[in-house]
């Protein structure tokens, strides 16, 4: 998020710019373009941010009520909700993986980071990394 709002800020700087040198010397059709472009990027990086946000909220919150109603289930309900508890460990795999291959920092990087594997008695969710 940090990253973002830095990106954001540096563009909007050449946006101003740009939009400063097109009020005083008049209209280029090039620089015309180039503030629509860099524009409309000003508008999608905190749509894309912000989505990124909540969806890593909405996973992590998910991710540990799933992992406290894990605790109590019999065999049965373990076989029933296998798939779910592979679900989450292939997404919780993939934020983990982007974390360390891209840097990204978020809110909750530390905190999606430092979840453990739902824990299963009978299934060792370690396994399904992929």
């Amino acid at each position: 998020m940090i990253a973002w709002s830095i990106c954001w800020i540096v563009l909007f700087f050449i946006f101003a710019l740009n939009v400063a040198m097109e009020i005083v010397n008049g209209t280029k059709e090039i620089r015309f373009w180039f503030c629509v472009a860099l524009f409309l990027i000003l508008v999608l990086i905190p749509i894309f941010t912000i989505g990124s946000y909540k969806q890593s909220v909405s996973f992590y919150d998910e991710y540990i009520a799933f992992a406290e109603r894990a605790q109590n289930f019999t065999d049965a309900q373990e076989y029933t909700e296998v798939g779910r508890a592979i679900n989450y460990t292939r997404k919780l795999n993939f934020y983990k993986d982007g974390f360390n291959k891209y840097g990204i920092f978020a809110p909750y990087y530390e905190k999606i980071r430092n979840l453990n594997y739902i824990p299963f008695q009978n299934y060792d969710m370690s396994e399904y990394n992929f």
